[in-house]
């Protein structure tokens, strides 16, 4: 068997590109989430499953990486909104949870 040592790295940087996908994107947001700055993600998929994650960051407070991924969701799908969310929402029964969901959109910057 090979043995090999990779010493420790101060911190990596570089530009990624992948096709989106859902987990992909739930990925990037939670990395987003506990990165230093400010994280841009192309190719976003807005499945409601990735937008609830979204939403969920807003309610977590770290609107200003909830933010960033609104803004780079905005130049994906222009035509993405509030509106456009609760019309996906289809799958919730109960008022409060669209509430919820609608909420955290709207702290992430979701108009």
């Amino acid at each position: 068997m090979s043995e090999f040592h990779v010493d420790p790295s101060k911190g990596v940087t570089g530009r990624l590109t992948v096709p989106g996908d859902k987990s992909i994107s739930h990925r990037a947001l939670m990395l987003g989430a506990i990165a230093d700055g400010t994280t841009h993600i192309e190719g976003f998929l807005e499945s409601e499953d990735c937008l609830a994650t979204l939403a969920a960051l807003g309610h977590l407070g770290d609107q200003a990486q909830a933010a960033a991924a609104v803004q780079d969701l905005m130049k994906i799908k222009p035509s993405f909104s509030l509106d456009f969310a609760r019309k996906q929402l289809f799958y919730l029964k109960r008022s409060d949870q669209i509430a919820t969901y609608i909420q955290g959109l709207t702290n992430a910057g979701v108009k």
